[in-house]
This record gives structure tokens, C-alpha cells and sequence, in this order.
């Protein structure tokens, strides 16, 4: 009997550990080996902004340990990917073939080209390490500047004022959290950060930080615009992400703001898959998006697994995401940057039912974000979830009246 094909995954976040979960469970009998340089087996990424801040967490829960053992996962840094002799090649020279590459090489954050915010007194937070230097640094009185009120941003802010810190908020845009949530869904959520104490100044971005060394009040200053300085005993910077595509790139791979892959998760080499925030999925209609989420990374790994085991299923996949800030919860499914307008249910005053908001493009659901107390949220954000992946036409008086139920009419159209 001839073994399965040599399986090597280089990178170690949710959408590798969710690939070699995938194998194991369909029983592929290859060699499996995961190339994690972050020095540790993969772990549950949302925890970073979340639990080990607010310290409801010690560590970070290790995702399919008992698949993800030492044998599987090494601590190595991928420093080149030879295509014509199918290896890569570790930082400390050692080279590694492979019947199949798996690139799970995730993203970067991206931090502004502003002096001092790549000073001593600034952090992103991106892995667990990151994220227990700043949990320590979020203590009663402390001054911490967030430099981004997206996503991250305010789950940020948000952990560190329920640790006693105060905060200030800056963000560019005029907006907040404008990749995934309309402008009522937003305000809903900046209303309740105000209401602790947290101030989020829009339009506001800073023109530098001046470190705690260089500064004769001895704590850092974060410089605006108008004149105002800020004082902080910490920056968090948290404008985004960047795609790890340098490998991809070195190796001749097609990129375009991630590694380009077909709704198979193939790249241009049939031979190399890409999973994962580095990910961009072209759809059959020449559509492309890539994900930075925990839930369609996990997916991706998934639908790698059953490509490899010779049972293929197409990335078509909607994708989902939540926020917890508070005592809020947040959810987004599908691609709200796609809508050309937007329906509303319930009301801003009414939390514990929830309100939502459909986006709509022409005559179809292509978003639904939502926000509540508790997980009221989730059941009909998960409903839109199902209503766009069927792709039917919609009617908006049916998506803004509360007795609609989604998930039924995305079964009987």
C-alpha cells in the first residue's frame, strides 16, 4: 500500500492546526510536519485580545493537542521555498521535502510610518507572548493609548479599562470599526465604551510618540495634530495587518495582497497551498477576498485536509466573526464591504434583543452584522449567515421585521 503524500505546513496558527486535525480525523497515513516558528504548538488566537488580558486566562487553550504533539510541530523559521526540488529550507539550513506545502504563514500587523510608534513604548498584539506583555502593563492607573479602533482596538481598550486602566482611543478614519460594522451598529458599540470611561477620538490620528526616555515628563507623549499631547505609560497599535506573502513571493508564487489560491485553496503551483489570513480566494466569478479571522481560517484548514485525503470540497465557505467588548457581543458574517446599502432591525435601545443590520447588494444579502448583550446576537446573525450563503433574493421589509425567520427562509427560498 503507498503511503500518503508528505505533508509539510509552514506556519502555526488555527488554519494549520485545523489541516493536521483534518488528516488525522480522515486518516491520512503520510508524514505530517508543521514548521511553527513562533516556538510554541499552535494555540486559540482569540484569546490573545480577550481572556489573557482581562486575565480570565492563563494561557491560551492549545488547540488539538493530541494531534499537535512535539513530534509534529517544530520550532523553525522557513527561510526559502525551492519548487524544483519540492523542500524548504530552514533558518539553521536544513531542508525539508514535501508532496504537498501547506502556506499558513498568516499576517504582520501593520503599524503606521509615524515616528515612535516602532519606539520602546509602543506593542502590537498579534500572539501570546505579545499579549502577556501588555496584560501586565494593564493595571489600575495606568495610560494606555490605542492607536486603532478597529476590532482589536476596542477589545483592547476594552480589557483595559475593566483592569483599572484609563484609555484614549485614536483612530484616522471618521469612523469606527468601518471594515465590518455600518455606522449605527458602530455608534452602538462607541456609546458603550463611552459610558466606561473610554474615550475614542475619530478623525484623530497621531503625528508621533515621543518615548519615555526623551520625554522630560518621564512616561511617553502621544503627539496630535492640533497640539494635543497625551500621556501614556503604554501605545498599542492596532491598524491592521499585512499578509505574510515574502516566502510565497521569493518561490515565484501569484500574490496579490495575500497568496492567490482557486476555491480549492490551490496556488499557482499545484502542488502549494495557501490557508489562512494569507490566503486571497479567487471565486469561480473572478471575485477575490482574504480573511483575517479565526473562524475562516479554521474553515480553510478544514477544506486543505479533505483536498490532500483526495476528497476536495470547494472554499465557498460565508464567513463569521465576533467581538466580545464589555458586556457586548458583536458579530459579523459575509463580506460587509460588499453592500451598497443596509437594513435595519431592532434599536440601539433595546440591547438585550439586539440590533442588526443586513447589507445589501441589488437584490441580495451579502452581510449581516448585529450587536447585543449576550449571545442574543448570534441567533440571527448566524440565520443572515445561512440567507446569503443561498444566495437568494431578498426583500427588506422581510429582513427588518423581527419575526423573519433567516434560517427558514434560507431553506425555503
Amino acid at each position: 500500500m503507498t503511503a500518503g503524500p508528505r505533508v509539510v505546513v509552514v506556519g502555526g496558527g488555527p488554519a494549520a492546526a485545523a489541516l493536521v486535525h483534518g488528516l488525522h480525523r480522515g486518516g491520512h497515513d503520510g508524514s505530517v510536519v508543521v514548521l511553527a516558528g513562533e516556538g510554541c504548538t499552535p494555540y486559540d488566537r482569540t484569546a490573545v485580545s480577550k481572556g489573557l488580558l482581562t486575565g480570565e486566562m492563563a494561557a491560551a487553550p492549545e488547540l488539538f493537542p493530541e494531534v499537535l504533539t512535539d513530534d509534529v510541530v517544530r520550532r523553525a523559521d522557513v527561510v526559502e521555498i525551492d519548487r524544483t526540488a519540492h523542500e524548504v529550507v530552514t533558518a539553521d539550513g536544513k531542508r525539508i521535502g514535501w508532496d504537498r506545502l501547506v502556506l499558513a504563514t498568516g499576517a504582520a500587523p501593520r503599524v503606521p510610518p509615524v515616528p515612535g510608534l516602532d519606539g520602546p513604548d509602543a506593542s502590537t498584539l498579534r500572539d501570546a507572548a505579545e499579549a502577556e506583555v501588555l496584560a501586565d502593563r494593564l493595571r489600575p492607573g495606568a495610560r494606555l493609548v490605542v492607536v486603532g479602533a478597529g476590532l482589536i482596538g476596542l477589545e483592547v481598550a476594552a480589557a483595559a479599562r475593566t483592569r483599572g486602566a484609563s484609555v484614549v482611543v485614536l483612530e484616522a478614519a471618521p469612523t469606527a470599526l468601518g471594515r465590518v460594522l455600518p455606522p449605527e451598529v458602530s455608534a452602538v458599540v462607541l456609546d458603550r465604551h463611552a459610558a466606561e470611561g473610554i474615550e475614542v477620538r475619530l478623525a484623530t490620528p497621531p503625528t508621533s510618540v515621543v518615548s519615555s526616555a526623551a520625554s522630560s515628563a518621564g512616561h511617553a507623549v502621544v503627539c496630535l495634530a492640533d497640539g494635543t499631547e497625551l500621556p501614556a505609560d503604554h501605545v498599542l497599535v492596532a491598524t491592521g495587518v499585512s499578509p505574510r506573502t515574502d516566502l510565497a513571493a521569493a518561490a515565484g508564487l501569484a500574490i496579490d495582497d495575500g497568496v492567490l489560491v482557486d476555491e480549492l485553496l490551490v496556488t499557482s503551483d499545484p502542488t502549494i497551498m495557501a490557508i489562512g489570513d494569507v490566503a486571497r480566494v479567487r471565486a469561480a466569478d473572478g471575485t477575490t477576498t482574504r480573511h483575517e479571522a479565526y473562524t475562516p481560517a479554521m474553515a480553510m484548514g478544514q477544506h486543505a485536509a479533505r483536498t490532500i485525503l483526495g476528497e476536495p470540497t470547494r472554499y465557498v465557505d460565508v464567513p463569521w466573526s465576533w467581538s466580545d467588548q464589555l458586556d457586548l457581543s458583536v458579530q459579523v458574517a459575509g463580506w460587509p464591504d460588499r453592500a451598497d446599502r443596509w437594513v435595519l432591525r431592532g434599536s440601539a435601545d433595546d440591547l438585550e434583543t439586539g440590533l442588526f443590520a443586513f447589507g445589501v447588494r441589488g437584490d441580495q444579502l451579502v452581510a449581516a452584522t448585529g450587536v447585543s448583550r449576550g449571545r442574543q446576537v448570534g441567533r440571527v446573525v448566524r440565520g443572515a449567515q445561512a440567507l446569503v450563503a443561498a444566495d437568494l433574493a431578498v426583500d427588506d421589509a422581510a429582513l427588518a421585521d423581527p419575526s423573519t425567520d433567516l434560517r427558514r427562509l434560507a431553506r425555503t427560498g
